[in-house]
């Protein structure tokens, strides 16, 4: 009887977190059923509620924790394929646009969110033409020779390097003109 008694719990326990679609209910059925013949059941159950958590919840991390949690299983493919369309929304929305458009939070953001990401080259380079137009901005407002320099050594080829260069030697030639004085001391 009592033997009994215990199968029709577990058989409604299972039921219970089978209709429930409760996490909980989930792990508690593990816990208190280790050996149930229900248990891939429970398992599966288990994956099937955090995929529409992560569903609901829409966000890149979510779906990203949910493939390192369950790094097989029926919906990876598909977890991959919103992945691979939410990269590319991304990029093409905040990325692949004119420089002058171009956020660097949007870009860094970019990088956290897809360190392995198909566009990290791009992201990286469009990162370094916006160090390069920084610097320049600080280079002319400056208008020094060691900044000058400093920018050349930065970017050597950078976008404006021809114009460091002769800004470079325009300062020179002033500094060497400065320095110039006639034997009355004019």
């Amino acid at each position: 009887l009592l033997n009994s008694l215990l199968i029709q719990k577990e058989k409604d326990d299972f039921k219970y977190a089978l209709e429930t679609e409760s996490l909980d209910a989930c792990n508690k059925f593990i816990l208190e059923y280790p050996e149930s013949e229900h248990l891939q059941t429970i398992k599966d159950k288990i994956v099937d509620i955090e995929y529409q958590q992560v569903c609901k919840s829409d966000m890149v991390p979510s779906y990203r924790t949910f493939l390192q949690k369950y790094p097989s299983n029926k919906y990876e493919q598909e977890v991959k394929g919103i992945l691979k369309r939410k990269e590319d929304d991304f990029y093409k929305r905040y990325i692949n646009i004119k420089i002058a458009s171009v956020s660097r939070t949007r870009l860094n953001e970019y990088k956290s969110m897809y360190p392995d990401g198909r566009y990290t080259k791009q992201v990286n380079e469009k990162l370094r033409r916006l160090d390069d137009v920084d610097a320049y901005q600080i280079a002319s407002s400056s208008n020094t020779k060691s900044v000058w320099e400093q920018y050349l050594s930065l970017f050597p080829k950078g976008a404006h390097a021809a114009k460091a260069r002769t800004k470079i030697n325009e300062l020179n030639e002033i500094e060497r003109c400065r320095n110039n004085s006639l034997s009355n001391g004019s």
